[in-house]
């Protein structure tokens, strides 16, 4: 579904137009609050990408924890990138899936 990879991810920004979004939510909100603000800042990050022409959206939320976080931007991510409502704006194929960050291809905008 999705390239895999791990190590420096630096070279991902060589990669064409990217959009850059560094994923980190504030301290103190629920699980709840969390998971419906990240799914706001993905979908929103994807259609504006979408809308003015890059080619990658880079979500940057940070290496994972030695135990599981609720509500973590690196799971709100992954995800999304797997559920039907990213698709019309996504190249899963094309995708890039890292330990610290989540490159996503975008689909080209058809205009009629």
């Amino acid at each position: 579904m999705f390239i895999k990879t791990d190590g420096d991810w630096d070279f991902l920004k060589y990669l064409g137009k990217i959009y850059y979004v560094d994923f980190y939510l504030p301290e103190g909100k629920s699980f709840y609050e969390k998971m419906e603000q990240s799914h706001r800042i993905v979908i929103n990050s994807l259609k504006y990408a979408q809308d003015q022409g890059y080619d990658y959206v880079l979500f940057n939320y940070g290496a994972s924890t030695s135990r599981p976080v609720l509500g973590s931007p690196r799971s709100a991510v992954r995800s999304i990138m797997r559920s039907k409502e990213a698709a019309p704006y996504t190249i899963k194929k094309k995708s890039i899936q890292h330990e610290s960050v989540f490159l996503v291809a975008i689909k080209p905008k058809i205009v009629p």
